[in-house]
C-alpha cells in the first residue's frame, strides 16, 4: 500500500477482526424461507457505500436458521459486500428491532477489541485505495465476485484510536453536507420529470379532433423476444437488446447488447427495425413497476430484444411511432400500466395480449407530426436540464471518493478547505 502516515499501521482484515470474526453470510436456499418468518434474511442490495438500504424483504423463522447454522448479525457488524456494484462496499449493520441474518454474499466482519472504531474500519474499506484492492483480487467472467479468504488479507491502514475516531466525526460532517446536496439534486430531477410529465400529457390531448383505437389495431406485428442461446450454438449470432439496455426514460442504448444465438426463422421474424416500440413486459421489483417503452433507432447490424421484452411495430400509416413511443412511455410514468401487472417473487408481469388491447387516443398524421415536432423542442430542454444534474451528480461522486482518499492517507484538517481539497484531488482524478 502506499506510505502511511506517522502512527498509523497497516492491518489485513483478519488481524482486525482478530478477537471477533470475520465470515460469509449464510447459505439459505428458497426452502430454508418463509415469508411469515420473524428473522430477516438481509441480502447484497442492503448493502450500500457506507449506509445499509434497507431493500430487501425476505424472512425465516427461527428452527431454519437454526437448521443452516446462520449467525445472526449485531448492532456494529460491518456487512461487505462480495459482489458488485461496486463491489467491496460496506455499510454498518443498524439496530433493527428483530434479529437478522445475511446471505453468503455478503461477508460480515465483527469487531472484537476496543482498539478500533467500527465505524472508522467501514469508511477504510469503502475508500479508493482500498476497493483497488478488490478489484485486483476480485474473479469471474459474468459476474465478478472477491472471495473471503482474498478479501480478509487485503489491508487497511489504522491510526490509533483517537485519531480513527477525529477521522469518524470530520467524515460524518462533511459527507453530511454532500448527501444534502445530493438530495437536493435527486428532488430537482423529480420536479423536472414531473414537469415533463405534465407537458407531455397536455400536448397528447391538446387535439380536439381524435379518435380512439386499439393498440393492435395500430400494429402490424407484435411478438415476444427471445434470449436464444450461446454464441455460436445456433445459426445466426446477433445481438439483443435486454431491459437493461433501456432508460428509465424509454431511451435505448445498444451499445451494451449481449450477443447470443438464434434461428433464422426466429430472426427473420423479429430483427429490429427503426421505428420499433419495445415493450418491458417482464421485470421490475416490489416497488418498481415494469411497462417501460422504449424506441429504436437505427441500428450497426442485426439485433433482436430479449424474451423480457415485447416487439411491437406501429403501423406507419395510421401512427407515427415516435407519437406512440411519447404516448404509451407517459401511460407508464402516470401509472396506466400498474393495473395490468403481476408479480412473482420479486418480479413483475405484463400480459403482452392485454397490453395491446389499450385504447389509444389517434389524431390525424398532421396533427401527430405537430406534436412530435413540439416534443422533441421539450425534450432537448429536458436534455439540457439533465446533463446538467448529472455532471452535478458525477461531481459529488468524485468529491465523495476524494473525501474519502483524503481522510485515509491523512489529510483531512477539519476546516472547510477539507472540501476544497477534495474538490481539486476530485479533479485531478477526473
Amino acid at each position: 500500500m502506499t506510505e502511511l502516515p506517522v502512527g498509523w499501521r497497516a492491518m489485513s482484515l483478519s488481524e482486525v477482526a482478530a478477537g471477533g470474526f470475520i465470515r460469509d453470510g449464510d447459505w439459505v436456499e428458497s426452502k430454508d424461507q418463509d415469508p411469515a418468518g420473524d428473522v430477516r434474511l438481509t441480502q447484497l442490495a442492503d448493502v450500500g457505500v457506507g449506509v445499509f438500504r434497507d431493500r430487501s424483504n425476505r424472512w425465516m423463522r427461527t428452527d431454519q436458521v437454526a437448521a443452516v447454522r446462520g449467525t445472526l448479525l449485531a448492532f456494529g457488524d460491518i456487512m461487505i459486500a462480495r459482489m458488485p456494484d461496486p463491489i467491496g462496499r460496506a455499510c454498518i449493520y443498524p439496530d433493527l428491532p428483530y434479529d437478522a441474518v445475511t446471505a453468503v454474499d455478503v461477508t460480515v466482519l465483527r469487531i472484537g477489541r476496543d482498539e478500533f472504531d467500527p465505524q472508522f474500519v467501514m469508511w477504510a474499506i469503502n475508500a479508493p485505495s482500498f476497493h483497488g484492492k478488490v478489484v485486483e483480487h476480485q474473479s469471474g467472467t459474468t459476474r465478478k465476485r472477491i472471495a473471503r479468504k482474498k478479501l480478509e488479507t487485503l489491508t487497511v491502514g489504522i491510526p490509533p484510536l483517537k485519531e480513527q475516531r477525529r477521522i469518524v466525526e470530520l467524515l460524518d460532517d462533511h459527507l453530511f453536507s454532500l448527501d444534502a446536496a445530493s438530495d437536493g439534486l435527486e428532488l430537482a430531477a423529480r420536479r423536472a420529470d414531473r414537469l415533463w410529465l405534465s407537458a407531455v400529457t397536455r400536448l397528447l390531448f391538446s387535439s380536439t379532433e381524435r379518435c380512439m383505437a386499439p393498440l393492435i389495431d395500430l400494429l402490424d406485428l407484435s411478438v415476444g423476444g427471445v434470449w436464444g442461446s450461446a454464441p455460436g450454438e445456433d445459426e445466426c449470432d446477433v445481438r439483443v437488446l435486454r431491459v437493461t439496455e433501456m432508460s428509465r426514460n424509454g431511451s435505448l442504448d445498444p451499445s451494451t447488447a449481449v450477443l447470443r444465438s438464434i434461428s433464422k426463422r426466429q430472426l427473420d421474424r423479429r430483427e429490429l427495425r427503426a421505428g420499433d416500440l419495445l415493450l418491458e413486459k417482464s421485470g421490475g421489483g416490489p416497488n418498481t413497476p415494469v411497462g417501460r417503452v422504449g424506441l429504436v433507432g437505427e441500428l450497426d447490424g442485426s439485433a433482436i430484444c430479449s424474451n423480457f421484452m415485447q416487439l411491437m411495430r406501429p403501423n406507419v400509416d395510421r401512427v407515427l411511432p415516435e407519437y406512440l413511443h411519447v404516448y404509451l412511455q407517459s401511460l407508464h410514468l402516470r401509472g396506466g400500466t400498474q393495473t395490468m401487472q403481476t408479480a412473482s417473487t420479486n418480479i413483475r408481469n405484463i400480459k403482452a395480449s392485454e397490453y395491446v388491447r389499450l385504447s389509444v387516443p389517434i389524431p390525424s398524421m398532421d396533427e401527430q407530426a405537430r406534436i412530435v415536432r413540439e416534443l422533441e423542442e421539450l425534450k432537448a430542454s429536458r436534455q439540457r436540464l439533465s446533463s446538467g444534474l448529472l455532471a452535478a451528480t458525477r461531481r459529488g461522486v468524485g468529491l465523495r471518493r476524494a473525501l474519502l482518499d483524503a481522510a485515509f492517507s491523512g489529510r483531512l484538517t477539519g476546516r472547510s478547505s477539507d472540501l476544497n481539497r477534495a474538490e481539486e484531488l476530485a479533479e485531478a482524478n477526473a
